[in-house]
């Protein structure tokens, strides 16, 4: 004969209920679902950390992604929004900053140079900025110089100064360079300058060298491509 108290009943009730949630909560183990090919038209479990304009989620909270939007966000690619190169014969470095220009205004979709070298991504994404300089010196001393590229978005440094020492005393020279950035913008009309300065006595500048090979156009003393992750 079995004598069930009221403290045994409340012992087996408060098993049989974490029994219960257990089952109800415990998950099987991934390696025991059956393996399948997947389709566009089916979905994964993932946590939602960044919205559409960048920002953070709060919370990271658990969503559902689709195989096909998986397939669109990776198959972007970066393709080229603009192309535009200076076609002065120089621009000479001072002690003080100056915009480097880059030819006429240019007024796209997604971007607009201005002749005056600023540029304004009009909208948000993921932009591949590669500029090509060409230095060298306006006067023909053996001095040492120093020519210094930056760039400011929204009138504040981005990443670090590019510094360059050299001593030539041949002006007919010029030394290429070629500086990559890759920049995110959550925001429309975000506008960048591009920059140089020296610092020492050998006149540094940026040089237009001539080519007199057929076929060969000359190279342009200051360069832009704009290319947007799409």
């Amino acid at each position: 004969m079995i004598l069930l108290t009221i403290e045994n009943i409340s012992a087996l009730y408060q098993k049989s209920t974490l029994n219960n949630a257990h089952k109800k909560y415990n998950m099987a183990i991934i390696s025991s679902y059956p393996v399948s090919t997947p389709q566009l038209g089916d979905k994964i479990l993932g946590s939602n950390i960044v919205d559409a304009s960048g920002a953070a989620v709060i919370g990271n909270p658990t969503v559902q992604f689709t195989i096909t939007s998986i397939k669109t966000l990776v198959d972007q690619v970066f393709t080229q929004q603009l192309t535009s190169f200076s076609t002065v014969a120089a621009q000479d470095a001072t002690a003080t900053a100056t915009n480097i220009t880059f030819g006429a205004l240019k007024d796209l979709d997604s971007v607009k140079l201005e002749a005056n070298g600023t540029l304004t991504i009009k909208k948000p994404g993921t932009y591949y900025i590669t500029l090509e300089y060409i230095y060298g010196q306006r006067v023909a001393t053996a001095n040492l110089t120093t020519i210094l590229f930056n760039v400011l978005q929204s009138g504040v440094q981005l990443g670090n100064t590019t510094s360059i020492s050299f001593q030539d005393n041949n002006i007919a020279q010029g030394t290429p360079i070629s500086i990559p950035i890759m920049v995110t913008t959550t925001t429309a009309n975000v506008v960048y300058n591009f920059q140089l300065a020296e610092s020492g006595l050998g006149g540094a500048r940026l040089v237009r060298l001539t080519n007199v090979v057929a076929g060969f156009a000359d190279s342009p003393c200051a360069a832009i491509t704009i290319s947007k992750l799409i």
